[in-house]
């Protein structure tokens, strides 16, 4: 049996404050081989890594990234809100984390936004990190983006999957990516059916799955065949993923 991949979501989300540096920083010492985070833009053309359009929910302020500065941005205060051992953590830039993990480990990389995909590729290429990178977004016209401004980056169409028994939908959602020249389907673990599993396999598809914070999910998803699982508890993903071989 081939296991798949464990991508830390966020970071090592379920312990430290999302896509912060520290967060990355725990879940490289826990051995992450990969790592998934979000970026937006800043008003001013600083690609940083945030989940969230807006800061309200993550940081001590207010108001959406593209609408701030990076100077608006480094004020805000980005770990408290998950314990006070974080205040002072701050939202980190594309280029330091690329830094903290170029040649450690693979980072799965989602744009959030619309029409920053050529800031996002250059701060990638600006950092020597082509090889360290994977990109994922909902957006169709993103990814194909992505794939014309840089074809040495592999990319992900983020979505929610297929109902179980829906096939036709299973080879339409395939031949989609196929024809955009993508090399993977990143799907909500919900809708990873065994017919998405069959089309992806004979077309050459890697198939992704997100996010499971629960033992059953995450063996569902690894019995199924998928390759890669994505979760906050990356302790327990690689647990759960450990005991496969026994």
């Amino acid at each position: 049996m081939n296991k798949p991949v464990v991508i830390a979501h966020r970071g090592w989300s379920a312990v430290a404050p999302e896509n912060t540096l520290v967060s990355f920083r725990k879940a490289l010492e826990m051995g992450a081989p990969t790592m998934e985070c979000d970026v937006h833009l800043t008003r001013d053309g600083h690609v940083v890594v945030m989940h969230d359009p807006a800061v309200d929910r993550t940081t001590d302020g207010a108001g959406k990234i593209a609408d701030m500065t990076l100077e608006d941005i480094r004020r805000l205060d980005a770990g408290s809100w998950k314990g006070p051992e974080y205040t002072g953590e701050r939202v980190p830039l594309l280029s330091e984390l690329l830094e903290l993990t170029r040649g450690k480990t693979l980072l799965c990389l989602e744009i959030k936004a619309e029409g920053i995909a050529a800031q996002v590729v250059d701060v990638i290429r600006q950092a020597d990190a082509i090889r360290d990178v994977a990109i994922i977004s909902f957006s169709f016209d993103t990814c194909c983006e992505v794939r014309h401004l840089e074809p040495r980056l592999p990319v992900g169409f983020l979505c929610l999957g297929v109902e179980a028994g829906d096939d036709a939908a299973a080879w339409e959602l395939t031949e989609k990516v196929l024809i955009g020249g993508l090399q993977a389907i990143s799907a909500l673990y919900k809708g990873v059916t065994p017919e998405l599993r069959r089309a992806t396999k004979a077309r050459g598809l890697a198939l992704w799955a997100w996010t499971m914070d629960d033992e059953e999910s995450l063996r569902a998803m690894i019995d199924l065949g998928v390759d890669t699982i994505t979760s906050n508890r990356l302790d327990l993903a690689m647990e759960v993923l450990a005991s496969y071989g026994r």
